[in-house]
């Protein structure tokens, strides 16, 4: 299986000033057609460094593939830097020029002298046509080793890789295998419980196993390298199955399925009308609550913390009306979260504990609350 790396380039990732969507869409691709990733870095606008990095990378591993540093000014320098990376000089290739001015010509707009730059390429480099922009993209083939530099702008780039770059890859490294994952959704099961759970498995190569903490919800990605997808199934199935086994109903979906769409889809069968009765200092999780719950027509009733609750005041004998109470109790650094269901018939009460950072317990609370639905909203 052919390995790669993935470098993004430009100083503005690194200040954070834009989000770097391009690592994720090649990672992906890439992953789909069967080569393996084994490290992707972002660099700032540097020629000594963007060409150390391409040096090392370079000889690690089959594919390098850059992204950025291809436009017109003097902080693009991804083309010197490749040039000084293999020893070879920039040479001016006439029919880019001439693609770069017919390209400014459709726009109604005169290609400048700077844009000249972007029709150097390393000597010895193919040139990527790009239909889509002004920055053609280039490729380097040494022996066994593939460097494709494409420009920073994500549909430039997507466009280049789909078009011309998977045919570049698919040329030169046939693939006899996939990289295929699933993702197991759990809550309600801390990360370390589940780590001692299923710690075995996480200790395979092939499928690996690992896992991903989220406030309340942790996911166990399962990925496997096989000759194909029905293989790849066939090798997963047995390690499901005893994930399952071991973590039982703490699972609620695989890969796309999402907590709240379970409970709204159960919200919807049983036709309920959802009331909230919730403490002053709980208010604010509620929004984001009937948000992710579609309750734009639901009641909220904020209560006094120790008032006691004449439920039937608010059942008025509707067997679909459900009562939703949330109190909320700080003592220190402790929080405890109590959520109750009432219907005409029941009432259901859990307590959840959390010390977590504050800034994570909004989440945490919604996915406590939206579990405990999945579970009690028969």
């Amino acid at each position: 299986m052919p390995t790669a790396e993935i470098i993004t380039i430009g100083t503005e990732l690194l200040l954070g000033e834009i989000v770097d969507s391009n690592t994720q869409y090649l990672a992906q691709e890439l992953k789909n057609l069967g080569i393996d990733i084994h490290r992707t870095t972002t660099i700032g606008d540097n020629i000594q460094r963007i060409q150390s990095i391409i040096i090392e990378s370079f000889n690690r591993v089959d594919i390098l593939i850059t992204t950025g540093g291809l436009g017109p000014t003097e902080n693009d320098l991804t083309r010197q830097a490749v040039a000084q990376a293999f020893n070879r000089e920039l040479q001016f290739h006439p029919k880019l020029w001439s693609q770069i001015e017919t390209r400014f010509q459709r726009v109604n707009r005169i290609a400048s002298e700077n844009n000249r730059r972007q029709a150097f390429l390393p000597k010895g480099a193919i040139a990527i046509k790009n239909p889509v922009g002004t920055a053609p993209g280039f490729y380097i083939k040494n022996n066994s080793h593939l460097l494709i530099c494409l420009p920073g702008v994500p549909a430039e780039m997507k466009y280049l890789f789909k078009h011309k770059v998977v045919p570049i890859l698919n040329r030169n490294y046939p693939s006899n295998q996939v990289i295929y994952s699933k993702v197991i959704h759990t809550v309600g099961i801390g990360e370390s419980k589940i780590d001692s759970l299923i710690s075995e498995l996480e200790m395979q190569s092939n499928p690996t196993v690992g896992l991903s903490a989220h406030p309340g919800q942790v996911d166990i990605r399962l990925t496997v390298k096989a000759a194909n997808p029905q293989q790849a199934e066939k090798i997963l199935q047995p390690i499901i199955n005893q994930i399952s086994k071991s973590l039982g109903k703490g699972i609620f979906g695989m890969d796309a399925v999402k907590l709240n769409d379970i409970v709204i889809n159960k919200i919807k069968k049983g036709h309920y009308k959802i009331i909230i009765l919730t403490t002053s200092n709980a208010i604010s999780y509620i929004k984001t609550l009937q948000n992710q719950l579609n309750l734009d027509n639901s009641e909220v009733i904020v209560q006094n913390r120790f008032a006691k609750v004449n439920y039937s005041e608010y059942l008025n004998n509707d067997p679909n009306t459900r009562l939703l109470q949330l109190k909320l109790k700080t003592e220190k650094e402790k929080k405890s979260l109590q959520i109750t269901l009432i219907s005409p018939h029941e009432k259901k009460q859990e307590v959840f504990f959390n010390a977590s950072h504050p800034n994570l317990f909004s989440e945490w609370v919604n996915n406590m609350v939206l579990d405990f639905l999945r579970i009690h909203l028969i």
